[in-house]
């Protein structure tokens, strides 16, 4: 069963030694399954760059929406941005890839990384690349293409924006979510509280006792009042990249705040969904393009 690996380059000196990385990657793939073709695909890592900054959306966008249009014509991917599997990680990596191919699902798989320096596998590669802020975290996800096109991705978003904005302090973050979302899905929100999320637009709350257990089980996703999130790591969204950056002066005191009513107050923010619309149908079209 033929696998693809799209590989996100960089540029610089240290694209040498995420190569090392991306070979013994490939090389343990190979010798725990040598029926899988491993298929390569090098792409620049701002092939998407300036689409990105124009609309403000994540990498985590890239790689969920973009990626697999683009790709259409593989149906698995597996997406790294450095490789950064240690240890036996790469064993329960390849695990969770083989249970998610032979079930024939769509899958996301996240590796947990375990630096070298704490009994990981893979010596000093790391530590002088730019991307070494990420550890411990992997930034690696599965796709299965065919399926993930019948999710009807943006009647959901749509959908679920008007449902859960009201909860969410940006409007990439509720995105993300929705975007993530193909069976329930935990939530965390600034304010300290969980959220269930169902596609068929029912959520319930409560209260966050215990982050650290949370976090620990591997099946909630994190949102914070700078920050937006991916599946598999706490990751910090640049406050620039907001998808309300130009309201930014209205925001003032109300960013952080534990009330996030405010933020969506019709007369201060009219046009919100309005907005979020503009940017969904400039996505749709861009892919629609690329075909």
């Amino acid at each position: 069963m033929p696998v693809t690996l799209v590989y996100l380059v960089g540029t610089g000196a240290a694209d040498a030694k995420v190569a090392a990385i991306l070979q013994r990657f490939e090389a343990g793939v190979r010798c725990r399954y040598p029926e899988i073709l491993l298929q390569t695909i090098t792409l620049q890592g701002n092939i998407f760059s300036d689409y990105v900054k124009r609309y403000h959306f994540s990498e985590a966008i890239l790689y969920k929406v973009i990626l697999p249009k683009v790709l259409k014509a593989y149906r698995h991917l597996i997406v790294l941005d450095c490789g950064m599997i240690f240890g036996n990680r790469l064993i329960n990596f390849l695990d969770g890839v083989e249970m998610s191919i032979r079930s024939n699902e769509m899958a996301p798989v996240a590796a947990f990384c375990v630096p070298a320096d704490q009994g990981g596998g893979l010596g000093d590669d790391l530590k002088h690349h730019p991307h070494n802020s990420l550890l411990p975290d992997a930034k690696i996800l599965y796709f299965d293409v065919v399926r993930y096109e019948q999710l009807a991705l943006y009647e959901r978003l749509l959908s679920g924006f008007q449902v859960h904005r009201e909860r969410l302090a940006y409007a990439e973050q509720d995105l993300m979510c929705l975007v993530l979302a193909d069976r329930e899905l935990g939530v965390f929100t600034e304010c300290g509280d969980r959220c269930h999320i169902d596609m068929a637009g029912q959520a319930s709350w409560k209260a966050i006792d215990d982050y650290e257990a949370l976090y620990a089980s591997g099946d909630f996703l994190y949102l914070k009042h700078q920050g937006s999130f991916k599946p598999w790591k706490k990751w910090v969204l640049h406050p620039a990249k907001s998808i309300f950056l130009r309201e930014q002066n209205k925001l003032g005191s109300l960013i952080g705040s534990e009330s996030l009513a405010d933020l969506h107050d019709p007369e201060l923010f009219p046009d919100h969904l309005g907005f979020l619309e503009q940017q969904l149908l400039s996505l749709e079209a861009y892919l629609e393009n690329r075909r």
